[in-house]
């Protein structure tokens, strides 16, 4: 990753029982994250294979776990302490 950071993905993603496709979506992230690519629909987009509704639902459900918050230029992770679980 960027910047000799950590990567972003945390195992404790898997214990939270979210739908598969939402944590799907946190694995995206976390691999778009670690090339040090901006989290943003569009980009989200690109490399998600359900409907962008089913897109929209799982930023939600990232979202009001605090596993994602928006950000100036889309959507950053947040680390796991701070998740709602």
């Amino acid at each position: 990753p960027p910047g000799g950071e950590p990567p972003a993905m945390n195992q404790k993603i898997f214990a939270l029982g979210l739908p598969v496709e939402t944590v799907s979506l946190y694995l995206l992230c976390c691999a778009l994250a670690d090339q040090g690519t901006a989290l943003t629909q569009e980009n989200l987009l690109k490399v998600w294979n359900d409907s962008p509704q089913r897109l929209s639902q799982s930023l939600a459900e990232l979202a009001a776990r605090k596993i994602l918050q928006p950000a100036a230029a889309g959507f950053q992770l947040n680390p796991p302490d701070r998740w709602q679980t």
